[in-house]
């Protein structure tokens, strides 16, 4: 569905570019897996032009999520 594309920890976000941003809206969860591994679960807080969003990069996932993790839209 998407991927990390920059990790943001100083400011505490993650920017992730799906493929597309139709359907997502602000404060849906997006789980993040590094080779189907399960990393943790994001919130969306943004969503901007170009199929990009940005999500809140709370402490316990600060030095988990890293760029080119695989991020799947949960409903």
């Amino acid at each position: 569905f998407g991927q990390v594309k920059a990790v943001e920890t100083a400011n505490q976000f993650a920017v992730i570019q799906l493929n597309t941003t139709n359907g997502v809206f602000t404060g849906d969860a997006l789980a993040v897996r590094r080779q189907e591994i399960p990393v943790g679960i994001l919130k969306v807080y943004r969503v901007g032009p170009q199929n990009v969003v940005f999500t809140a990069l709370t402490p316990e996932l600060r030095d988990k999520v890293r760029v080119g993790d695989q991020v799947i839209l949960q409903k």
